[in-house]
């Protein structure tokens, strides 16, 4: 499953760096098919091509993102934040998905679409969990 974030602006420090960005962040489960499938691990954006990789994840910890130094990162946080909405890509419409596919985010790609499955390279440099990539969805 992963999910994803938009930001209208990139910073690098205080600095605005870039028009768009994008953090995302995937969660690896052995078989969504069963009825509580178990969690391999998670990767999540550090910045446009570094991802951190965990296989132990509390309970109680929260992903979300933050800002450092002018610049939103994701990061985990036993700390409960604000609550966004879910909006899964079957419940966009089709302007709403064709503008993701096609409109130019400059350097940043969109970290899914109908075009991505998890046979891609954006997808392998997500993490050690790509042997499990059969048993995961993009939601």
């Amino acid at each position: 499953m992963m999910y994803a974030w938009y930001f209208p602006k990139g910073f690098w420090g205080a600095s605005a760096s870039s028009r768009h960005d994008w953090a995302n962040f995937v969660v690896w489960i052995d078989n969504p098919a069963i009825e509580n499938p178990q969690i391999l691990g998670v990767s999540f954006s550090k910045s446009e091509d570094t991802y951190e990789f965990q296989t132990k994840i509390y309970e109680t910890a929260f992903m979300g993102y933050r800002a450092l130094y002018g610049s939103a990162i994701l990061d985990f946080s036993i700390l409960d934040g604000e609550y966004q909405d879910l909006i899964m890509w079957e419940q966009m419409t089709d302007e709403v998905r064709a503008a993701l596919v096609d409109s130019n985010f400059d350097d940043f790609e969109v970290p899914f679409n109908e075009d991505k499955t998890t046979s891609t390279p954006t997808w392998k440099k997500r993490g050690r969990f790509e042997q499990h990539a059969c048993c995961c969805n993009i939601i």
